[in-house]
């Protein structure tokens, strides 16, 4: 079934070529964000950067008695200063065709050496 007026829906790229040349645009909104949190602002009778702000802001819910909120802050501020925390992992078994985890890293270190 076509409908009237469509008569072509294929790309207007020929094989091989891309249909965003330019890739994927340059984050814009970095740069204007960035500026806005060295700007200074005043709260109550201290000047500070809106970045402090933010942070002290931040800080304030964590330690707020609304247990949802304090925990997602409490992540949050955890996620930026150290980082998820790492998982361990652990392979064991064969590879394939009965070769041994520990054959391959055996053959890896001679490798290496």
């Amino acid at each position: 079934m076509s409908r009237p007026g469509v008569t072509n829906l294929r790309p207007a790229w020929g094989p091989g070529q891309s249909g965003n040349p330019s890739g994927r645009p340059r984050a814009v909104l970095r740069p204007l964000l960035l500026a806005e949190l060295e700007k200074e602002v005043r709260v109550g009778r201290v000047t500070m950067t809106q970045a402090e702000a933010l942070v002290a802001n931040l800080v304030g819910i964590a330690r707020s008695p609304t247990r949802q909120d304090a925990v997602a802050a409490a992540k949050l501020i955890l996620s930026y200063v150290d980082g998820p925390p790492q998982q361990e992992v652990s392979v064991t078994g064969e590879v394939e065709h009965g070769v041994t985890i520990s054959a391959v890293r055996r053959a890896i270190g001679l490798a290496g050496a």
